[in-house]
């Protein structure tokens, strides 16, 4: 157990943690404000005969908000508990941390005569600065880092420190204001870092990171590919702080609670300096300061679809293919979009569904095709496939079909996979602005793997779906952030003009598909149920 958190600690931190002032609490409670101003600073502590821990805590957890405030509650109850005690509700957590919190602080107080508060008054007002509450010394850890190198392998060994702490939840909160982290390694070493990212997550760890998006257009592309690699799990929580270009401070922290900081910044142009700190006390105060800025000053990037916000995710869908604009996609399969309304209800025959279901998904369906077909006459739509989806599609004859129940390998009749060919060669011939190409899998997208389907609307969303092996649960998520979507588009025409002319050119990815058409028409490939 870990009690070495104080009562002005305590409250301090949920009031950060919850978004709630010093005024609101005092006029919630009926007390002057300058009550609970005490109690922050230290200066006062409730008795053990008041009923203010109780009001306090039924006004705070009345105050609840998100998720991410319960996490933060979560996390200040196993600093003070352990990870390993018992679970209860979060109004009851509130309530015993203060208690546990306001006995350390009555017996501290208990702990010094008048006589030694007189004098250790004194020697402060003689010899010391005003320090508020807590005095605590630096360690032999602790350093004053000068140069890029240096401070690389500064944060390569506190990333170290982490892969060898093992606990059953660990966390580390990293800031993305001022690209010093970038100044300071090339891309050997950014890639190292990400290995040991991934490594981490692997640990279950969870990563959080606080971004400052900007107008850099190329800033905000290498951000995108720095996160690659990261996005195949759940553990990565992005926030962006909502005031564009909010810092200037050239400032960094990479923060691992209870192991150590580092706190960057840049001397000179291209010439990185560090504090690295292993001292418990400013380790905490660093946290503190990251937590209470992200409560205060950002919002979540990644908007998460668990399975069991299925439906969310795929009303987001169709909100992306409803709203203006030109749409990006790459996907490993075909997209659903590309199915004629006739032949997905064939498919959907081939399902055991009710007829609740089936209505519901022909229903969604035709919404979708009705954008689809709508925003096609105006805008560019760029669809990006894998070979590996043509060749699956024509040798095994499945089609990956998306319905209520989840996503499924559909089996297809030789004439309904030609029927399927020759309305893409259809809808590539009547729409001008549609246009479809292929690559091989992972040639240009580095760090996304073959189960990754990513759909881009300019200014509207980015929606990316990983799935993971066969028996987890599918990683999906949504961007809105318009600096990010801008980026993403450039991304996007950055890969489409990388693509060789015969992959893109739109008679010649004709002219492939009425040829595998033409191939399945006279029974060259052979059925591959009789195989």
């Amino acid at each position: 157990m870990n009690t070495s958190i104080d009562f002005a600690h305590c409250l301090k931190y949920l009031l950060s943690a919850l978004g709630v002032s010093i005024n609101r609490l005092s006029k919630a409670l009926n007390v002057d404000g300058s009550l609970v101003n005490r109690w922050v600073n230290g200066k006062r502590i409730p008795s053990y005969d008041s009923n203010y821990i109780e009001a306090i805590t039924q006004f705070l957890s009345a105050n609840i908000k998100n998720s991410l405030q319960i996490q933060l509650i979560n996390e200040l109850f196993e600093r003070v508990f352990g990870v390993d005690a018992e679970t209860d509700c979060i109004e009851i957590k509130i309530k015993k941390v203060l208690f546990e919190a306001q006995g350390i602080s009555l017996s501290n107080h208990k702990l010094h005569t008048k006589e030694a508060k007189k004098l250790l008054k004194y020697k402060k007002s003689m010899a010391n600065p005003p320090f508020f509450n807590e005095v605590g010394s630096m360690s032999h850890d602790d350093k004053i880092i000068s140069g890029t190198p240096n401070v690389a392998a500064a944060f390569r060994h506190l990333l170290g420190l982490a892969l060898q702490t093992h606990k059953r939840r660990k966390a580390i909160y990293i800031t993305y204001f001022n690209d010093v982290f970038f100044y300071m390694s090339g891309e050997d070493e950014r890639r190292q870092f990400q290995t040991m990212l991934v490594d981490l997550m692997a640990q279950g760890c969870e990563i959080h990171y606080l971004l400052r998006i900007t107008h850099d257009l190329q800033r905000m592309m290498d951000l995108l590919n720095f996160f690659k690699p990261l996005l195949g799990t759940n553990q990565l929580y992005l926030y962006y702080l909502k005031s564009y270009d909010s810092l200037t401070l050239g400032k960094d922290y990479f923060i691992v609670p209870e192991t150590g900081v580092l706190s960057c910044f840049v001397a000179q142009a291209d010439k990185s300096c560090a504090l690295y700190l292993r001292n418990p006390l400013a380790i905490s105060f660093y946290e503190e300061y990251w937590l209470g800025l992200t409560q205060s000053s950002a919002t979540p990037l990644l908007i998460h679809y668990p399975a069991d916000k299925e439906e969310s995710f795929r009303n987001s869908l169709l909100e992306s293919e409803a709203a203006i604009g030109n749409r990006f996609l790459f996907k490993n399969s075909f997209s659903i979009f590309t199915l004629p309304l006739q032949l997905y209800k064939k498919l959907l025959l081939k399902r055991n569904l009710s007829s609740q279901e089936m209505a519901s998904a022909l229903a969604f369906h035709q919404k979708c095709l009705e954008a689809f077909q709508t925003n096609i006459k105006i805008y560019e739509y760029k669809d990006i496939y894998t070979m590996d989806s043509l060749h699956y599609l024509v040798k095994n004859r499945q089609f990956y079909l998306w319905d209520p129940a989840g996503l499924y390998a559909v089996d297809l009749e030789r004439e309904e996979l030609v029927d399927f060919l020759q309305h893409l060669i259809t809808l590539l011939k009547t729409y001008d602005h549609y246009s479809m190409a292929f690559v091989r899998k992972n040639t240009h997208l580095p760090g996304l793997g073959k189960n990754v389907s990513c759909v881009l609307k300019a200014r509207h969303a980015l929606i990316v779906e990983i799935l993971g092996p066969a028996g987890t649960e599918p990683v999906r998520f949504s961007i809105n952030e318009p600096m990010v979507l801008n980026s993403a588009e450039a991304s996007f025409q950055k890969l489409w003009q990388q693509i060789a002319p015969v992959m893109k050119k739109k008679a010649e990815v004709i002219a492939w598909l009425q040829q595998e058409s033409d191939l399945l028409k006279s029974a060259f490939y052979p059925n591959p149920d009789s195989q």
